[in-house]
């Protein structure tokens, strides 16, 4: 089972930006993917029965018909694996979820569907996940991503949870 021997699908939204389904598909069926629709991305989605430590009420499962999906499948066409992704433009692009068949996985599989998709994007591609699991974590860390902060607050004054005059150190004059 090597990469080479693994054949890839890609499923692109209706309602996508013609630009991104454009440049996914057209990059995509370079690297060998073939295009399909939704009804064939159906037919795939619903031999997913496990989706491992995903947690099958995610958000992301229920709106996968939404998003951008790489499929691998054995050479018979069955499914194999699943690589979720939402492109903001074609140099950012969120990772929503990666997952295989309960049988094919723990044997790096998932690494190459993986690199299949990385292969797919231009060099400087920003490439990111929003929220991950300790074992997705595990897994990204393996393919050289890095942990940073996902969301942000620019503290002052005015926006802290509790007022800053609360946390002043009272001067030796307020002392005495």
């Amino acid at each position: 089972m090597y990469p080479g021997w693994w054949k890839y699908k890609l499923y692109c939204p209706a309602m996508a930006d013609e630009s991104l389904v454009d440049y996914f598909g057209s990059q995509m069926q370079i690297q060998g993917a073939k295009l399909i629709g939704r009804a064939d991305f159906e037919q795939i989605f619903h031999h997913f029965t496990d989706f491992g430590e995903i947690n099958p009420y995610y958000v992301g499962l229920r709106e996968v018909y939404q998003n951008f999906v790489l499929v691998m499948t054995w050479p018979s066409g069955r499914a194999a694996g699943l690589l979720v992704f939402k492109p903001k433009s074609e140099l950012l692009v969120e990772i929503d979820i990666i997952t295989l068949q309960e049988e094919l996985r723990g044997l790096g599989l998932a690494r190459y569907m993986y690199s299949f998709f990385e292969s797919a994007c231009k060099d400087g591609t920003l490439l990111f996940i929003v929220s991950v699991t300790e074992q997705g974590w595990q897994f990204y860390s393996r393919c050289g991503y890095q942990q940073d902060i996902d969301t942000f607050k620019i503290l002052t004054e005015k926006n802290r949870v509790i007022p800053y005059e609360f946390f002043m150190v009272p001067t030796n004059s307020e002392l005495n």
